[in-house]
Order: structure tokens, then sequence, then C-alpha cells
């Protein structure tokens, strides 16, 4: 482990940052920002948010606004520890290593990359359902193998090529959000102003009462899962000092993004008609006879859906690297082609995705919801982790140094976010389909960490048999 000093602290340089601390040219706040898009927006927003509304009906918005205050919460713990130390490189595996523990680090990293996987498999699934609105007879597990080689292609150029993918990505999403708005307010600007379709009564708003609502939260979660991914690129900032002004302007890009679009879902009175299997942006414009507009929707879903799915294969991997670097995962997955590419951790990140499509093949209908509630209840608890793992580093450094980047709230606003999540979980229990995905998550945590105490004891008996 190699160290830096920053005021006179000494701080610890993560090993798989340690190629920008030599002084590589690293990356803008702009070029964070689109990355961050990048990474967020993607099949969860423009698939899954149809099956929300069926659950939670028009009260979709009030669970998106609960769910973006704690997700800000969790964006700016994240940034001032990557401001403050930016030797870790916006690793939550560093910070959740140093400040709760070597074991949930290790936990936390497995579970992390099982997110990855998961949603890689939700948003290749995604990926064939909207190619089927093209081609309906195209099996759905043959279109996810197709757009699963193209994802580890690109994944194979290298990061260079990654990161000019993505803010190419990114900027496709926010035109297609700013199209859609633009196109609806045109075609139905009085209907929409006019509020016609305003739910006036507590059951227009909760179809499915409170309990609808509560069990959606978490596939809301899913739909900002690319938090970790972002603040893994954070990394790579030139001037860390920047990275909690960039994670504050795109957390009200998201608020614009994702809030302005569905509002007019439901004023446009399209709740009632909508599909889990269609997109609810592309009901609305269906619905308004909007010239060519959900086909032309319906593509740049699919250039948006492959744009996350191929950042999580990038961020799986990485954190797969960072595993294996601390010895808790197998040495040879660091090995790297001639373009710096960890071919092999990139192809056991890749192999979830065999398992994704195995599932498509025989539950083509229910697999994508599952696989995504599966993927935000292991978000969710990261996002714990990083918000404790905070608190403790606010402690500590209010003793050394005090406070260099601040996050405005603390700590009422950590504890509300935590209450927040911890309800959200909670929720999990009002729907079958979900306990399923918690008790998938539960199992593999217990696994996980059952794995960490074999391997801690192997290591202490292999250092009693060298003093021996």
């Amino acid at each position: 482990m190699r160290y830096t000093v920053k005021q006179g602290k000494k701080i610890a340089i993560h090993p798989h940052v340690q190629h920008h601390a030599k002084g590589t040219p690293g990356m803008t706040q702009g070029k964070l920002i689109f990355i961050g898009i990048a990474s967020i927006v993607g099949a969860g927003f423009f698939l899954a948010t149809g099956t929300i509304f069926n659950i939670a009906g028009p009260a979709t918005l009030f669970g998106y606004l609960l769910a973006w205050l704690s997700v800000t919460t969790v964006f700016a713990a994240l940034g001032e520890m990557a401001a403050d130390e930016p030797g870790k490189g916006g690793s939550f595996r560093a910070y959740i290593g140093e400040y709760l523990g070597r074991g949930y680090s290790f936990v936390g990293g497995w579970v992390y990359w099982t997110a990855g996987v998961l949603i890689m498999s939700s948003e290749v699934t995604a990926l064939g359902l909207f190619t089927q609105r093209w081609f309906p007879s195209v099996p759905l597990w043959l279109l996810s193998s197709l757009f699963s080689l193209l994802a580890v292609g690109l994944n194979w150029l290298g990061s260079e090529k990654f990161g000019q993918a993505e803010s190419l990505f990114a900027v496709i999403k926010i035109v297609a959000v700013i199209g859609f708005i633009v196109a609806v307010l045109v075609v139905a600007g009085g209907m929409v102003f006019s509020g016609e379709y305003l739910p006036q009564t507590k059951a227009e708003w909760f179809p499915h009462g409170i309990k609808g609502l509560w069990s959606s939260i978490i596939l809301i979660y899913f739909t900002f899962g690319g938090i970790i991914a972002t603040g893994l690129a954070a990394g790579e900032m030139k001037e860390p000092e920047k990275i909690p002004g960039a994670f504050r302007r795109m957390v009200l890009l998201l608020l614009f993004l994702y809030l302005i679009p569905l509002t007019l879902v439901v004023l446009t009175g399209s709740t009632g008609s909508l599909s889990a299997q269609q997109s609810p942006f592309i009901t609305v414009l269906s619905r308004l006879s909007v010239p060519y507009g959900d086909e032309l929707l319906n593509g740049i879903m699919i250039a948006a859906a492959f744009s996350t799915m191929v950042a999580a294969m990038f961020a799986s991997t990485r954190v797969l690297v960072s595993l294996a670097e601390d010895g808790d995962a197998p040495r040879k997955l660091l090995t790297k082609n001639k373009r710096e590419v960890p071919t092999y951790a990139l192809l056991a990140s890749s192999g979830g995705l065999v398992f994704a499509i195995g599932i498509s093949f025989f539950l083509p209908k229910e697999v994508y919801e599952l696989l995504s509630t599966s993927a935000g209840i292991n978000l969710v608890f990261l996002w714990m982790g990083i918000l404790i793992s905070h608190h403790i580093y606010r402690k500590k450094q209010r003793k050394i140094k005090g406070e260099n980047h601040p996050m405005w709230g603390y700590p009422l606003r950590t504890l509300i976010s935590c209450i927040i999540i911890v309800v959200v979980l909670v929720g999990i229990f009002l729907d079958r389909k979900h306990m399923i995905s918690l008790g998938f998550t539960l199992a593999l945590m217990i696994l996980f960490t059952f794995c960490y105490q074999v391997m801690k004891r192997r290591k202490n008996t292999d250092k009693k048999t060298i003093r021996n």
C-alpha cells in the first residue's frame, strides 16, 4: 500500500487508484457529471418505472422525491470523503474497510460485484424487451446474448474508449428526456396545464394504498443504481476538491431528468394503461399519437440501457480487481492485456450474464423485476454502509483536523436517510416477489461472511505455521 500526505496527514492510496496518484491527466468536473448521468439513467428509469406505476400509481412521484432525498445524502457523504481523502479514489470499499472493518469491506465488495452483475443482467433483459418491439419473433435470450457480446467488446477496448462512449451516451439520454418533455408539452400542453388528469383524491393518488407505494420504493432505489460507479469514477478527478460540487450538480440534474417526465406521465392520464413490459414514456407518446416519437424513443432507450449495462460491467470489473489486489479474490484476476484491461476480471463479471440469459429463457416475463429488485436491495445495504462509514469518519475528522468539505445537514440528514432506507427495507416484506429477492440477497451476504471467516482462519493458520 502506498501513501500520500495531505495537510500533514498520512493518507493511504488505495491500490486500484495508484495510477492516478502518479500524475495521469485525470477527469474534469463536467466529464464526471456526464459519466454519472450515463451510469445512473438507464433501463431502470425507462422501463422499471412502468412496474413502479403499476404498484404505486401516481404516488410514484412521492416515492421518487423520498428516494431522491436519501440518494443525495449518499452522494454528499461519498463526495465529502472522496474530496478529503483523494488517495482512496472514491472507493466505497476503502472507506468501509477503514471505518467499519476489513470484514465489512470484503462482504461489501462482493455484494457490490453481485449487484453489478444483477444490474447488467436487468439491463440486458430490458435491452431484449426494447428490441423485441421491432423484432417480436426473436427470442429474448438471443437478443440478450448479442448485447452481452457487444458490451464485453466495448469494455475490452479500455477505459479511455469507455469514457468517450459514456459521455456520448449521457448526451443522448439528456436529449431524449428533454425531447420527451418538449414533445408532450407541444402536443398535449393544454391537457397538462389544465390539470384535468391530476389526481384529486387519496384513492386516485394511492390506488393500492400506502402499501403499494411502500413496497415499490425498493425498485425506485434501483433506478439510482449507478451511485457507487460514479464514486469510483470520481477517483480520477484531477481536482478532488471539486467532487462535492460535481455531485451536487449531478443530483439536481437527476431531479429534473426523473421528476418532470414522470409528472407528465401522470398529467396525461397514462398511469392506468401502463405495462411492465413497455416503457411508460413510449405508452404516453403512443397515446398522444406523436409521429414516430415512440419508435425514436425506443431506439434511444436501447442506447441508454446499453450504456448503463456497459458502465455496470466496467465498475464490477474494477471492484473485482480491487478485491484481488487486497487478497480477497484470486490474484489471476489482476492479469491485464496491452490496453490495461483486466481480462480475467472482465470475463468473470460478464460470466454472470449467462445466469440472467438462462433465466430469461425460462421466465421471460418475470425476470426483469426479480433482477431489478435484487440489485436494489444489494445497493441500499451498501448505501447504508457508506452512510455509517461517513458518520464514523466525521467523528474522527473532528478530533484530527476539522472539516474540509462538510456535508450540509449532518448528522440529522444522515439519520433521516438511514431511517428512510430501513423503512424501505421493511416494505420489501409487503410483496411476495420482493421477498424472493430479499432472501437471495441475505443468502449471498451470509455466504460471503462465511467465506471471509474461512479465509481469515486460513491466513491466521498460515501465519502461525510460518512463526513455528
